[in-house]
């Protein structure tokens, strides 16, 4: 069982322009620099935003996302654990996050993360660990867009134009 995160940008702008405007070998070349620009945001997104997750810090980051667990939970972990961490217990989800599962296409990308433990709730809890694991806030979603444009602009400026001409035979 796993979990996934998906991005997926509207293109609008300039973006728009050159992907709705091209043909033939460009087409190729132009899906080529979405697929790695959606792959490069994932990357980021894996290796700045994801332990962000695992910190106190994250009732705050990711507000009305990650619910405040009980009291008798909270000492309990803390006596037994010795942390107050969020989203960690034993520390297995946090490590199993780490294991890096990215299917990026021209159409978006998706980040997968195999921790069973994120499918499971506690019956009657008010928990959602899924949806904690998988928030993205204004300023990771602004920081993403502009990750992704600006590596959109350096892998359109690196194609390089072949031109073929046809001769008369």
């Amino acid at each position: 069982m796993c979990i996934a995160i998906f991005f997926k940008i509207n293109k609008k702008g300039w973006i728009a322009d050159i992907a709705g405007h091209v043909s033939g070998g460009a087409t190729r070349a132009i899906n080529d620099c979405l697929k790695a620009s959606y792959q490069h945001i994932a990357e980021y997104w894996h290796r700045e935003f994801r332990p962000k997750h695992f910190t106190r810090g994250a009732f705050q980051r990711y507000p009305g996302v990650y619910k405040a667990r009980t009291k008798k939970y909270r000492r309990h972990k803390l006596k037994t654990k010795g942390h107050s961490l969020p989203m960690v217990y034993s520390g297995e989800t946090r490590t199993l996050s780490r294991i890096r599962n990215i299917k990026a296409t021209a159409t978006g990308v998706k980040i997968i993360l195999r921790m069973p433990i994120l499918n499971t709730s506690r019956k009657g809890g008010k928990v959602n660990m899924r949806e904690e694991m998988t928030a993205v806030n204004a300023r990771e979603r602004a920081t993403l867009i502009k990750l992704f444009v600006r590596q959109m602009a350096l892998k359109i400026n690196s194609i390089r134009a072949t031109r073929t001409k046809r001769i008369a035979a």
